[in-house]
């Protein structure tokens, strides 16, 4: 089953495909050489950021919202862009609150970097209550979560910004997880990876959803630095903080790894039952447009081989 809209760009120069093969998994295909793959070098990883950062000004204009959320892939795309010496003012989202774990470090970092940033507030719970289903089922998404970042962008539309482009992720390296095969993945679902490509299209404004998989020499560099290799999910955090700080970028931990959304649905699921979030805001969104959650990266042998070269001469 191929990609049904034709999304206006979700990886940089069509760098990486995706396939929604099943109404579960998503399938992603590299169109890089080996040669390219292992062209990166170490000591152009400033540059590999410098064309990431032009890259997407190319696709979202002269000036975005670059979304803060406090997470490390958002704390990549900041430091790019400020070091590229784009000004910005980075635009964090306060979800009533709910999130203050992740603006509380958004805010931190933006104290270390020396820039002011933007804060927009999102009463969720209202949102989600008043409209966010039929929103979603405008727009085609599959996400509740992802509605709402929607929203948020349809709001810094109008004021005046020229898209937006948010964090997402790089591909990264499986060994020794328990009922996981081994090997490279890039781990978006298909509303991880689409949701607000879908939604630029809905309203004519720039999206880049994965500024970290949009260029991808910075990808790929990010990609063979980084390795999940335990079943625990603070020491597979701690991983992936220890690959992007070899990628140059300073990073500062969150206390807690995991979004507001989790306040919102325990919240609203205690107003009822277990469940109800999931019943109430998703399930009508993934009966419209099903979420392949189950990603999976084929490579050519040579492809494999090259990433596997990268990642042991990056690493060493």
């Amino acid at each position: 089953m191929s990609s049904p809209v034709p999304f206006t760009r979700v990886f940089n120069e069509g760098w990486m495909n995706y396939d929604l093969v099943s109404r579960e998994i998503i399938e992603y295909t590299i169109n890089l050489t080996a040669e390219q793959i292992e062209s990166i070098e170490r000591d152009r990883f400033a540059e590999y950021r410098r064309k990431a950062v032009h890259d997407s000004l190319l696709f979202v204009g002269d000036n975005p919202a670059v979304m803060l959320s406090g997470g490390i892939d958002s704390q990549v795309m900041l430091y790019s862009f400020i070091e590229t010496g784009i000004k910005v003012s980075p635009v964090i989202v306060d979800f009533d609150g709910k999130n203050t774990h992740d603006t509380d470090v958004a805010l931190e970092y933006c104290k270390l970097l020396n820039v002011d940033p933007t804060v927009i507030e999102l009463n969720v719970k209202w949102f989600l209550n008043r409209e966010g289903v039929q929103y979603g089922l405008k727009h085609g998404l599959r996400s509740p979560q992802f509605t709402c970042h929607a929203k948020a962008c349809e709001l810094l539309q109008a004021k005046g910004y020229t898209g937006a482009v948010f964090g997402g992720n790089s591909l990264y390296l499986i060994k020794n997880h328990l009922d996981v095969s081994e090997g490279w993945i890039f781990g978006a679902s298909a509303a991880q990876l689409l949701d607000l490509p879908t939604f630029s299209q809905s309203i004519n404004w720039p999206i880049i959803g994965s500024f970290c998989s949009w260029s991808w020499q910075a990808c790929m560099a990010m990609s063979a630095l980084s390795e999940e290799n335990v079943d625990d999910a603070e020491t597979r955090y701690q991983q992936k903080i220890q690959a992007y700080r070899s990628f140059g970028i300073p990073i500062i931990p969150q206390k807690q790894k995991y979004t507001g959304f989790e306040n919102i649905k325990n919240e609203i699921d205690a107003m009822d039952k277990a469940g109800y979030f999931e019943l109430k805001f998703r399930a009508p969104l993934y009966a419209k447009t099903p979420d392949q959650y189950k990603p999976r990266l084929i490579l050519t042998d040579a492809q494999q081989q090259a990433l596997d070269n990268l990642s042991a001469r990056l690493k060493t």
